[in-house]
């Protein structure tokens, strides 16, 4: 779990996330989650749990009022890319739980995965280069 989680920290760090970012996870309890929620303070950053039942409205309030960069959501993201695309929610990225294909994502051994480039979540899809 120590590993798992300086992976988390890594990963976030090496995207930017420091002290006073906020990094939402929208996800039933699963074997990723006590990494996340204790890799996000690692990285300096602050770590904001969502109800994993909240419909795109609610988890939107959530991402707003938070100011939240960074969307960690389970391994079937509808909800989180329909939240994300509403106004004035300023996530830049949503990061997959899981196995998604095409997903930035957690996998076991793996700081946070992504493909290159700057990426920005697409309501179409989980995540659209610029």
């Amino acid at each position: 779990m120590t590993a798992a989680i300086g992976r988390v920290s890594a990963g976030l760090a090496e995207r930017g996330l420091s002290r006073h970012d906020v990094a939402v996870i929208f996800s039933p309890n699963c074997p990723d989650h006590p990494a996340v929620f204790h890799g996000v303070p690692g990285a300096g950053a602050v770590c904001s749990p969502a109800n994993a039942l909240y419909m795109p409205a609610e988890l939107a309030h959530q991402l707003r009022d938070s100011g939240a960069r960074v969307l960690f959501a389970s391994d079937s993201p509808d909800r989180a890319r329909a939240a994300v695309a509403e106004d004035k929610v300023r996530v830049e990225e949503i990061i997959v739980l899981g196995s998604a294909p095409g997903c930035a994502g957690l996998g076991p051994g793996d700081r946070l995965r992504r493909t290159p480039g700057v990426h920005r979540p697409d309501p179409e899809g989980c995540t659209r280069r610029r």
